[in-house]
């Protein structure tokens, strides 16, 4: 297993897929816990971009490495017009994030709350960002990228749409298997370092004023997050090494949800 410190967004995403094979991810692992094989390999072969992804993404670029500007400033009021979608476009073709001069204004406001944060800007001081770890044993590639990385202690940035009070975030995160990912990034820094590795999220609200929390993950969820890691990685690597990317190929004889016997007895009632 390798660190790679310098690495591009670009060139991480380059080593996604080896011989058409989709390296191990936490997104593949979570992919695989809500679909049949096929499908996640559709998905990790065709990623999606969204606006809500791009801000994110803006958002992770202003806190995490704000000298890079990865980004375009995009002259327009929205991205209705010809002209605004020929040059988002264009951005992306170079490799950068177009974005609408109103968009960047909300997103540096979403990183200053991060900066004010007094928890957050402790937690980020002094550490390497962008880390890349790369693993080129098995049936194929295992990646992680962490946002940010002192010795000992993970860090992920989370923009959410909803709440950032750590109670609510976490109910938010078991259901996009945040715990899998935080097993998948300690997994593979302790598997290189040999030192045990804690894992913390900071969260910040889109919505002004831009709450933030700072949320360490709990032993249970990494407990629960590495068992559903490990039988990802079983799927995964069967899969891989043979070929085959299974949908559902078996009958099967599932029950029905119990609510229509409430239907049931609402039929038989009005007999």
């Amino acid at each position: 297993m390798t660190i790679e410190m310098k690495l591009t967004a670009d060139e991480y995403n380059a080593l996604r897929f080896v011989d058409g094979k989709p390296a191990f991810t936490s997104t593949l692992a979570n992919a695989l816990r809500r679909m049949a094989p096929a499908k996640a390999l559709h998905h990790a072969s065709n990623p999606r971009t969204s606006k809500a992804f791009d801000m994110g993404t803006l958002v992770h670029s202003l806190v995490l490495e704000p000298e890079k500007r990865d980004y375009v400033v995009v002259e327009a009021d929205s991205w209705r017009t010809k002209a605004a979608k020929e040059a988002a476009d264009e951005a992306r073709a170079q490799g950068l994030l177009p974005i609408l001069e109103h968009e960047l204004a909300e997103a540096q406001n979403i990183a200053n709350a991060v900066f004010a944060h007094k928890e957050a800007s402790k937690l980020l001081d002094r550490t390497a960002r962008e880390v890349s770890l790369v693993d080129s044993s098995g049936p194929a590639p295992r990646l992680a990228r962490l946002d940010a990385w002192k010795p000992g202690h993970i860090i992920d940035l989370k923009t959410t749409a909803g709440s950032a009070k750590p109670s609510d975030f976490v109910r938010t995160g078991a259901q996009y298997g945040y715990h899998v990912q935080a097993a998948h990034y300690t997994a593979m820094a302790e598997e290189l370092t040999g030192d045990r590795q804690d894992f913390s999220w900071i969260v910040v609200e889109k919505e002004a004023p831009h709450l933030v929390s700072v949320v360490h993950v709990e032993e249970f969820a990494l407990r629960v997050g590495s068992v559903a890691l490990a039988s990802a990685r079983v799927e995964w690597a069967k899969a891989c090494e043979t070929g085959i990317w299974a949908g559902y190929d078996e009958p099967e004889t599932p029950a029905f949800p119990n609510w229509i016997e409430a239907e049931l007895d609402d039929i038989l009632g009005g007999i």
